[in-house]
């Protein structure tokens, strides 16, 4: 392939991230929503009272804050990571295709646990992978049997998302009950 297809691939990635931005970024102006703020390329550095942010922030390319910023006033806060790929549109997302999302979504899982537990008890916290591509059934299968504390079917995949997050499998249930897996979104949705 050329490099031009490869610059085009890249541009119709980043076309993707800033279209779904804007889209977030225009639910700021309807008068009764209480989205309050968006980021784009990493958390609100409002998230925490020091203003740091913990390890994981690289993997959010958009932020939604709904009635707050911080982790202990806010509503809802949901993280996205979005992946666009012209060149592979029809190929599955696979367990390990989703490592290095899954590994950083945990880091700022466990970091929202230290920082404000109730973050997570009361479910204000989302993690969501948005993706053009598809994703194997098998995984979406195996989190929601996590995040439904039911059997888990395919052990050997359940071991690999384990080891992938570092969580034990009790937070790990936690985890993945608050984690969307959105595949397949058409080009024109973008």
């Amino acid at each position: 392939m050329g490099d031009e297809f490869k610059v085009k691939c890249s541009r119709d990635g980043d076309q993707f991230h800033y279209w779904w931005a804007t889209r977030k970024c225009l639910k700021l102006l309807i008068p009764k929503s209480d989205l309050v703020s968006v980021t784009i390329e990493g958390p609100s550095f409002n998230e925490t009272e020091s203003g740091a942010i913990a390890s994981g922030e690289e993997i959010v390319d958009v932020g939604e804050y709904y009635g707050a910023e911080s982790l202990r006033d806010a509503r809802l806060i949901k993280y996205i990571q979005l992946k666009h790929s012209t060149a592979q549109e029809d190929k599955e997302f696979t367990l390990s295709g989703l490592k290095k999302t899954l590994r950083k979504f945990a880091e700022r899982f466990s970091n929202a646990i230290d920082e404000c537990p109730e973050s997570i008890e009361t479910k204000r916290l989302k993690f969501s992978f948005t993706t053009n591509r598809p994703i194997k059934s098998e995984i979406k299968e195996l989190v929601r049997q996590s995040a439904s504390c039911l059997p888990i079917t395919n052990v050997s995949l359940h071991n690999k998302l384990l080891s992938y997050t570092g969580l034990s499998p009790d937070k790990l249930n936690v985890f993945c009950d608050l984690l969307e897996l959105t595949d397949s979104i058409p080009s024109w949705q973008q």
